[in-house]
């Protein structure tokens, strides 16, 4: 049997550990709200805040075609990191979860999806903003959107002008590793400031297929900002995530794509996306661009 000292500090890591992690959950307030629909069920999501009274900006998240929850029903680790930077750096934040009212756990494996990017998606992104915009700690004037691969395709639909949502609704959109192009409308044309975080190796949503989104939106006069991080892949900034092929993707080249984190790359996105918030939401401080490089 183990000298009993040598056991005191594994308990002690353990609960420290234990701790953490329901600090971590306390901090993530399950709601509910109305959908753009009033005939379907209420969406649902996460709700986080920084300490103090407010009012604060605030985010829409949008999750990819894997949805925001683990087999476990935890939010995934990307989604909680992120979560973790931006309520440190004063962002009120709502995961959206597009899935689980409808009966889904996820539609990456689905050719054809029951939830869609302009039929679903991106009403749930404004049903998300009118809900932000009734709560009495964000400042309703500086909601931005941030999305994640087919959450990342959300936030170019959500950016667009459309007579159906007048004037400029949201005021600033990130969207990593988005699908660029769908048959539903072809290529989105967004609006406003908007950060494309792009991957240069990534085989599931090339980043070459954004390009004329990009080029598109410059001649229109927009402020987009892409970084594209050379040898990454699609989920870089999915924290523990070893780089590997994943089978069985519908809407994938061949079926198939490599996921995977880049250290370099997420640690870069972490620092870029607040920087770029603060300094195109209204009202906003206005830190330097992006934050120092960590290369």
């Amino acid at each position: 049997m183990p000298p009993k000292r040598l056991l005191v500090p594994g308990v002690i890591a353990l609960a420290l550990l234990l701790a953490a992690a329901a600090t971590a959950e306390t901090v993530l307030e399950p709601v509910r709200f109305p959908g753009a629909d009033p005939d379907a069920p209420p969406l649902a999501g996460l709700l986080s805040r920084p300490d103090g009274a407010g009012p604060f900006p605030a985010l829409v998240l949008l999750h990819g075609c894997g949805g925001m929850y683990t087999n476990e029903g935890r939010l995934t680790a990307r989604q909680r990191q992120w979560d973790d930077t931006l309520r440190r750096e004063g962002f009120v934040t709502l995961h959206v979860d597009s899935f689980t009212p409808r009966g889904l756990r996820e539609v990456c494996t689905l050719k054809d999806r029951p939830v869609s990017t302009w039929r679903h998606r991106r009403p749930d992104a404004y049903a998300a903003l009118s809900f932000l915009r009734s709560l009495p700690f964000v400042r309703p004037e500086a909601v931005g959107v941030m999305g994640w691969s087919m959450g990342g395709l959300a936030v170019l639909a959500a950016m667009e002008r459309d007579e159906s949502y007048p004037g400029r609704s949201f005021y600033a959109g990130v969207a990593l590793y988005p699908g660029c192009r769908t048959a539903e409308r072809g290529e989105p044309r967004p609006s406003g400031p908007l950060l494309m975080l792009l991957a240069e190796n990534d085989d599931w949503t090339p980043p070459e297929k954004c390009d004329p989104v990009i080029a598109d939106a410059r001649r229109r006069g927009e402020t987009v900002e892409v970084e594209s991080y050379p040898g990454a892949y699609h989920g870089f900034d999915s924290p523990g995530s070893d780089v590997r092929l994943r089978g069985g993707l519908a809407l994938a080249p061949g079926g198939s794509a490599h996921v995977g984190e880049d250290p370099w790359a997420r640690r870069d996105a972490l620092k870029r996306v607040p920087g770029f918030l603060l300094r195109n939401l209204p009202g906003g401080p206005s830190p330097g661009p992006g934050g120092p490089s960590l290369r």
